[in-house]
């Protein structure tokens, strides 16, 4: 949920964790960047779920008022802990066939498991097609997202994210489907092939912090410290953490438009001056 119109006097100028129609969000990349300039932002990324749409030619660059980055949001996991780890990339080259290999394995378990929960939701009495849920989405084909905007529109759930949400989609539901998502190591190093800069995306979400020094070592050059879900310790620990590993920091919305879970409040959101001038200096010297 995003706040509302009479907050837009706010002068900010990047986020840069944003995520559009070609996967799990509802905007498209047009809507993205017209409410962000209306926003008054100077910086955006459009970072979407394992997935690099084709737009780099009519969207990004220099456009007036507004300058669109390039990016990828990459779901990676930590097999040996069991827990999640979001990796943005920035600046790739989309054609790089180790990061397309690995996007298009996502994918496609992402596929088998849209499948599975439909055909599993039918079994158990709903009335709800894949060819119904499909117009739901965009080019990075069915997310779960999708088929919970089809169930409350049908009537099954008043609102998206609730107890059916919790009883079969999660870890443990009747309809879990484990997607098969890269090593951490093995997204961050595609990142790094093909010649993007990579930053850990909302640390303090999955707690995933002690995993920085490590990725450092491999190729990390950023942290998301300003989150929705990061609390002000969370922001403290993340910029320790880019002090001592030389990182530069970002600040970032996770849009989803109205699939956004969190509240976003755009004023927690600005990078301090010495933070936010070296990330512009990243910036430019990419673009």
């Amino acid at each position: 949920m995003l706040i509302g119109k009479s907050a837009r006097k706010v002068k900010l100028m990047i986020d840069l964790h944003i995520h559009s129609r070609c996967s799990d969000g509802t905007m498209d990349e047009d809507e993205i960047f017209r409410d962000y300039r209306e926003r008054g932002f100077r910086y955006i990324a459009i970072t979407d779920h394992d997935k690099i749409c084709d737009r780099r030619d009519r969207l990004y660059g220099s456009r007036p008022g507004l300058r669109v980055i390039p990016g990828v949001e990459v779901s990676t996991y930590d097999y040996e802990r069991k827990r999640k780890i979001h990796l943005l990339g920035y600046f790739v080259d989309g054609s790089s066939p180790r990061l397309c290999q690995l996007l298009a394995r996502i994918g496609a378990s992402r596929a088998r498991a849209a499948s599975f929960i439909i055909t599993g939701l039918q079994k158990m009495g709903y009335q709800i097609m894949e060819s119904e849920v499909r117009r739901y989405a965009g080019q990075g084909g069915i997310y779960k997202q999708h088929i919970l905007h089809c169930l409350k529109d049908k009537g099954y759930v008043r609102k998206m994210f609730g107890d059916l949400d919790k009883s079969l989609f999660k870890r443990g539901g009747k309809l879990y489907y484990p997607i098969d998502y890269a090593d951490y190591l093995e997204g961050l190093q595609a990142i790094k092939e093909a010649g993007g800069l990579a930053v850990l995306a909302h640390p303090g979400q999955n707690r995933v912090y002690d995993l920085v020094g490590d990725l450092k070592e491999n190729g990390l050059d950023g942290i998301e410290t300003y989150h929705p879900t990061h609390t002000e310790q969370d922001h403290s620990i993340c910029r320790e953490l880019a002090r001592n590993y030389n990182l530069f920091q970002i600040a970032g919305s996770d849009n989803h438009g109205m699939y956004t879970r969190t509240s976003i409040d755009f004023t927690r959101l600005q990078l301090p001056s010495p933070e936010e001038e070296r990330l512009v200096a990243v910036l430019e010297g990419a673009l």
